[in-house]
């Protein structure tokens, strides 16, 4: 084989990691010379010796090929600046079903046909939607005063936002790239202002996120700035572990909806709106973002025909979770009992001390019950759970139920932290090449320069501690981070570490992210900002 490169640096049989060469180019010139020397060895009788310089030359094809590949993998994973994307496409054409949609059976008769299979797909997809009750339509009581300002789009606002956008993801329906859109903004952001006002102004189909108009409920920390799951982890564990130092029972229902986004009722949506101060111009907007949709199936080259959605809010667009959030607002005022949200999880607790509690708490139940009916929203009772938290030995234990279904009871709760190292050490394994039982993985990761999950979990236990103290998470923590004073040792900026009697709450965020909080200088704790913090960092490693 002859290779011609400009870069003679590069070895001149290899093809991985080259523009222009890859492990198939290799096969191909490899399978060249093979044919080149069979049609030889016809011309001398094919001779025994020739078959086992073929065989010799498969064999060292074969190893060429595996040892390329895996050098491949290994630089995916490992490469410095790699992105993960890159990674993940090769995962997601490995694991790709060539076959397409399996035949697919309803009602005992099987469809292997394209357009069948797809016609099927789109029914199911369309049985969840609400046949929405306009007969008997739930009242909010009286709307509430005031009505929400007209909006007023600006120029510098959609540049910001065209600015913004990930250049990766696919075009919507009117095919424009968002790479165009983005590399375009400072030439198109005038243009578009004028179409997104003039949308707005004839309620016919982009609106400012409605954090500043109190119409979401504060107990919810999903699709919402300054708040996250992780913000919603911190608050329930507080309350949870706090309940266990005073030896309480803590009897928590975990809630599962079902197909919630789909599900939501366009009317009723529209009257919650109107009671919530959501008139005139911007409600007329929003009904138009909600009506006249469709959806239709692609599958293997061929489409459904179109169904009409007929209820749930658009997923992937900024305002349909924020539309779900104001629907369910009104969900945890309907209990005496504590409810947490995040996103279309719901998770309702009460402290237990008598019967007379679990009474309380199944009332509670009965409540979101008699909501969901009304709302037309439904519960998944499959998915939903009991968790009696408590370090007592008498437990009082109180039944309850959904749709006249026993919720079924989880003693534990814990999440396995040795099988996560094990999926680190045999990452480390793989990008390092050496896979013998005896070789130090802990070697391995030192020279990848690869943090323990340990110290991983210290870093963001950092990170949020930094959040909390410049007011950066929308959560009230004044009265548990207390200033340790003046004359204690160390930087300025200390906190006390809250007393704890108990495990779980000594290794909860506030008393374990305190004490990480002491170990970092002062100048690193004073940095102007969070990227600067993150820079600055220096955790010392267990």
């Amino acid at each position: 084989m002859k290779h011609s490169d400009k870069n003679n640096i590069l070895y001149p049989l290899q093809h991985g990691f080259r523009k222009g060469r890859s492990c198939k180019t290799q096969l191909i010139e490899f399978t060249d010379d093979i044919t080149s020397n069979m049609e030889d060895d016809k011309e001398e009788g094919k001779q025994k010796s020739d078959f086992d310089a073929y065989r010799i030359i498969q064999k060292e094809n074969q190893k060429l090929c595996c040892n390329t590949k895996n050098e491949y993998m290994r630089n995916m994973v490992c490469e410095e600046g790699t992105k993960n994307k890159k990674l993940y496409s090769y995962i997601k054409s490995i694991k790709s079903d060539s076959s397409g949609v399996a035949t697919l059976k309803k009602v005992g008769v099987s469809y292997s046909d394209a357009i069948a299979k797809a016609e099927l797909l789109n029914s199911q997809f369309s049985s969840v939607f609400t046949l929405e009750d306009t007969a008997h339509m739930p009242s909010m009581g009286p709307a509430l005063p005031g009505t929400a300002s007209p909006l007023k789009i600006h120029t510098q606002g959609v540049k910001k936002l065209a600015g913004n956008l990930n250049p990766h993801k696919a075009a919507g329906p009117d095919q424009i790239s968002s790479k165009f859109l983005k590399e375009m903004a400072p030439s198109i952001a005038p243009a578009l202002t004028l179409i997104y006002q003039a949308s707005y102004d004839q309620s016919q189909q982009p609106l400012s996120r409605p954090d500043d108009s109190n119409l979401l409920a504060d107990q919810q920390h999903g699709f919402r700035k300054r708040r996250s799951c992780e913000s919603q982890l911190i608050s329930t564990v507080q309350d949870l572990a706090s309940g266990l130092i005073q030896k309480q029972q803590i009897d928590a229902i975990l809630l599962d909806f079902s197909k919630v986004f789909d599900k939501v009722p366009h009317q009723r949506l529209a009257s919650k709106l109107h009671h919530y101060g959501i008139r005139g111009k911007t409600l007329g907007w929003i009904n138009s973002f909600l009506a006249n949709r469709h959806q239709q199936v692609a599958l293997d080259g061929t489409t459904s025909k179109s169904a009409p959605v007929t209820s749930g809010v658009p997923q992937g667009t900024v305002l349909g979770p924020l539309l779900f959030l104001v629907y369910i607002y009104d969900l945890p005022s309907r209990t005496s009992s504590s409810a947490r949200l995040f996103e279309d999880d719901c998770l309702l607790y009460r402290t237990i001390a008598s019967d007379r509690d679990t009474q309380a708490l199944y009332e509670d139940l009965d409540r979101l019950q008699k909501w969901e009916r009304d709302w037309q929203m439904e519960f998944n009772p499959e998915k939903c759970e009991l968790i009696h938290i408590t370090n007592k030995r008498k437990v009082i234990d109180g039944s309850y139920s959904i749709h006249g279904q026993v919720l079924k009871q989880a003693n534990t709760a814990k999440t396995n932290i040795d099988k996560l190292e094990k999926v680190q050490r045999r990452a480390a394994r793989f990008c390092t090449g050496h896979f013998k039982q005896a070789s130090s993985v802990t070697a391995m990761m030192k020279r990848l320069e690869w943090d323990t999950l340990e110290a991983r979990r210290q870093h963001s236990k950092a990170v949020m501690m930094f959040s909390f103290v410049n007011n950066l998470v929308d959560i009230q923590s004044q009265h548990i981070l207390l200033p340790a004073g003046v004359h204690t040792r160390g930087h300025s900026n200390r906190f006390l570490v809250p007393f704890a009697s108990v495990n779980a709450y000594n290794y909860s965020f506030f008393p374990s992210g305190i004490r990480i909080w002491y170990s970092l200088p002062e100048a690193t704790i004073m940095a102007p900002s969070l990227d600067v913090f993150k820079t600055r960092m220096d955790i010392p490693r267990p």
